[in-house]
């Protein structure tokens, strides 16, 4: 057989394994994009670069790139941005005409529109509504991509769809020297429209989103599937994979892993429902490194606990958004309403390789989050993609046998452990042996008041023997302890038995619940206002009367409060902690009054615990 000729068999093998684990794509209602074809997209763009000093030059007209043209050579200046433009914002007549006619299907009660049910800040205190509006104002002062570009965006994308109708992933095939195979799926979207459509965190032009399968070949050489990871938001690593068992979290159609797409921003979930995604954004980067610093003083050098020890950079300075990933519109895969077009990434084309530009506009967001991605293969920054360049590093998975190894791993290991117990056993001996001769040299020197010098070398000696013989001692009994917890593994795969199925995820993901307020609309309007109506409230009693600032404030905020817990149904909560509050106030009140006689207190009664105790001491 022909080079060729083997080269195409092993394509046909991998575009055969691929479409055997192919997922189906739930989508929710409202979704204006499906995963499409890159081609289509590269012909409507334009090809542009963001010199160093602030230009856009325009490189190819819209209408004329091609996928050669997109890949041509070129010799940029350092600091320069490639990017591609894919819209241009609609002009009011356009945009009326769109709004128009979403309009009309609304009010004919289309299946496919989405509805939000309850509002976004509904859903969230006023700490996390604090930071969603301070986020909100930060949209005024640095880049982000148009609003109408979104309409423009979908009604070029719906053209596109009439042209080229069959959703596309781009799939690719690794076997890993340790026996893993890996199936990445990748999703091209032409538009991502979280921000403008779904209140999410960000608008830009292209998507690029990815799952992967990760199987192993038995002995009799039938692949078996173990895991599944999505790309998601604010998870990583271990956090992104099920198992293929673990059948509360992930869904098989047959051998078909199910995704739950959330609407506008693409990200992957394993169950269908509304997701809080807290996304950390660089804006809050140097206030999150000064708490963490904190955190990390309080905890690691003065050894304080409690709260402290479990904040980190991680759940501050975050802003929450929701994901809703229903499943309740769309659903692309086998056996669904729209069925698959695979490409195999076999050989990797150049669009993929060689371009690595900008996928969409460039913003020029400071905060990064509005700029379009680069493509499959690499960052923004041209770095390598880390889901592309280790796909077992990027879920967590390197350094993880495949069940099928891990039982002849389990044995070797067992064996050099036996191996190292057998070594420590006999220099635990030898160094027994050397000791019972310092004590019987010691014995003899004891009485000899010439020989000090010696008696003290030798006791030297025998006092690093002694620490000597307990490392050995650590180490064997370390080494035992192995060796039997291998063994009870080697005797827990024997008899079939396997691990938890999210031993080792650290943030699981959940849906969160719809909350039932009975003034469900109320309570809408008051999340929505109630921030804005604060800060009107504070500015109004900082001019109005600055000499009862402080207990205006705290009655301004307890009010607020109180409306919140009424709207919410929490009111016993807001109760009981407004009396925890109010008793730590006055309980500041009172020291802050009565500092030198409770001081004087503090130390009588230490004077007489302290006589008590030793009296008792004496008489014991």
């Amino acid at each position: 057989m022909t080079v060729a000729a083997t080269e195409a068999r092993s394509r046909a093998e991998d575009l055969a394994l691929l479409r055997r684990f192919e997922p189906v794509l739930r989508f929710n209602a409202g979704e204006a994009y499906l995963p499409q074809t890159v081609d289509a997209y590269v012909e409507r763009c334009s090809l542009w670069v963001h010199h160093a000093d602030g230009r856009d030059e325009l490189l190819v007209e819209r209408g004329k790139l091609t996928m050669p043209l997109l890949t041509a050579p070129r010799d940029l200046p350092a600091g320069s941005v490639l990017y591609l433009d894919f819209v241009d914002p609609l002009d009011l007549p356009e945009l009326t005409a769109l709004a128009v006619q979403e309009g009309v299907e609304r009010l004919r009660g289309g299946t496919d529109l989405f509805r939000p049910h309850i509002g976004r800040l509904a859903r969230l205190g006023y700490g996390s509504r604090l930071l969603a509006a301070l986020f909100s104002l930060t949209l005024f002062m640095r880049g982000r991509v148009p609003g109408d570009t979104a309409a423009a965006a979908t009604l070029v994308t719906r053209q596109m769809r009439k042209q080229h109708p069959a959703p596309v992933y781009y799939g690719r095939v690794l076997r890993d020297p340790r026996g893993w195979i890996v199936l990445q799926y990748w999703f091209f979207y032409a538009f991502n429209n979280w921000r403008s459509g779904f209140y999410g965190a960000n608008d830009h032009e292209a998507d690029w989103e990815m799952l992967c399968v990760y199987a192993y070949e038995r002995e009799d050489g039938e692949i078996v599937p173990q895991w599944a990871a999505f790309s998601c938001h604010d998870f990583s690593g271990g956090d992104l994979r099920r198992r293929w068992d673990d059948t509360t979290e992930l869904t098989l159609i047959g051998e078909h892993p199910v995704v739950h797409v959330g609407v506008g921003s693409h990200a992957g979930y394993f169950r269908p429902g509304d997701y809080i995604a807290e996304i950390e954004l660089a804006l809050f980067a140097p206030l999150a490194r000064v708490v963490n610093l904190l955190r990390r003083f309080w905890v690691g050098t003065l050894r304080q606990a409690g709260v402290a020890a479990r904040v980190s950079r991680f759940q501050l300075f975050r802003v929450p958004f929701v994901e809703y990933a229903r499943g309740d519109g769309v659903q692309v895969g086998p056996g669904q309403e729209q069925e698959w077009s695979p490409v195999l990434l076999d050989p990797i084309p150049a669009w993929a390789s060689q371009y690595r530009g900008l996928w969409g506009f460039y913003a020029q967001d400071p905060v990064g989050g509005e700029d379009s991605p680069a493509g499959p293969m690499y960052e923004r920054n041209s770095s390598p993609r880390p889901s592309w360049q280790d796909p077992l590093a990027w879920a967590a998975l390197d350094g993880v046998p495949t069940p099928a190894s891990e039982k002849e791993l389990l044995a070797r290991r067992r064996v050099e452990l036996l191996g190292r117990h057998r070594k420590i056993d006999g220099e635990l001996t030898e160094h027994l042996d050397q000791l019972e001769h310092l004590n019987v040299d010691l014995g003899v020197l004891h009485d000899e008041p010439f020989l000090r010098g010696m008696h003290q070398q030798l006791t030297d000696r025998r006092s690093d023997l002694r620490r000597r013989i307990d490392a050995l001692r650590d180490q064997h009994d370390e080494t035992r302890t192995l060796v039997e917890a291998i063994e009870a593994r080697q005797a827990r795969l024997a008899a079939g038995e396997s691990d938890p199925p999210r031993t080792h995820i650290t943030k699981l993901a959940t849906p969160v619940p719809e909350p039932s307020y009975r003034l469900r609309r109320l309570a809408e309007l008051w999340s929505a206002l109630s921030i804005a109506a604060l800060m009107l409230g504070v500015l109004t009693l900082t001019v109005a009367d600055r000499s009862l600032l402080g207990p205006h404030l705290l009655l301004l905020v307890i009010a607020f409060f109180s409306i919140d817990s009424l709207l919410r149904q929490q009111v016993g909560t807001f109760v009981s902690r407004l009396a925890i509050m109010l008793s730590g106030v006055c309980g500041l009140i009172l020291v802050m009054d009565f500092a030198w006689q409770i001081l004087v207190g503090v130390i009588v009664v230490a004077v007489f615990y302290l006589a008590w105790t030793n009296v008792r001491e004496v008489f014991r």
